[in-house]
């Protein structure tokens, strides 16, 4: 009962206020969205020079959250530190490998992805199917971690038991880039 009482209180003191003060009642009650000019974070979210190169996509990217049952805030938010390109250019790391696509998905995935006929050059040129793919990963990554989110979260980028600190770097890295998307959720709400 108190919970509802807590609930319903801002609507009884915005209700009193439109009809004690009708001209300041206006002013001082609007909603998240009138305030900030967006319905939801997506709509602010891909507004800055990072992430406005994957506006066209964020369908992309929510509907793969969706299919892969993934908080589209990690699809953002690897999309985000990875910031990789949309137009097939390729980034070639220390060990020779090649990262592409908005996840930086590199070679050594590869034959993972080609169970469904994806190809390299599909990763590295053809956006949604890039971002289906880090979906894809993400997941597979999260479930062989029986579950254990930010261990399956780290092993996308590099194996635990491989690489402990280059897993835990990009955990963090992730994590931060989650913050981020929180700072813009939390200006609305």
């Amino acid at each position: 009962m108190n919970l509802l009482a807590n609930n319903v209180r801002p609507y009884i003191i915005a209700l009193v206020m439109a009809f004690l003060l009708p001209s300041q009642a206006h002013a001082s009650v609007s909603s998240p969205a009138e305030s900030c000019q967006f319905s939801h974070w997506r709509d602010k979210a891909y507004d800055n020079k990072i992430m406005i190169q994957y506006k066209p996509y964020s369908h992309c990217i929510e509907w793969t959250a969706w299919q892969f049952k993934l908080p589209e805030e990690l699809l953002y938010s690897v999309i985000y530190h990875e910031r990789g390109d949309v137009s097939g250019k390729k980034l070639t790391n220390r060990n020779a490998t090649t990262d592409c696509g908005p996840g930086g998905i590199n070679d050594v995935r590869m034959p993972e992805l080609s169970k469904f006929d994806l190809t390299r050059s599909d990763i590295c040129t053809v956006p949604c199917r890039s971002i289906w793919a880090v979906g894809y990963l993400l997941r597979y990554e999260i479930d062989r971690a029986k579950g254990d989110f930010w261990l399956g979260v780290g092993n996308y980028h590099a194996k635990q038991r491989l690489k402990p600190k280059t897993h835990a770097r990009y955990v963090r890295e992730i994590y931060a880039a989650w913050k981020n998307l929180i700072g813009i959720m939390k200006h609305c709400s």
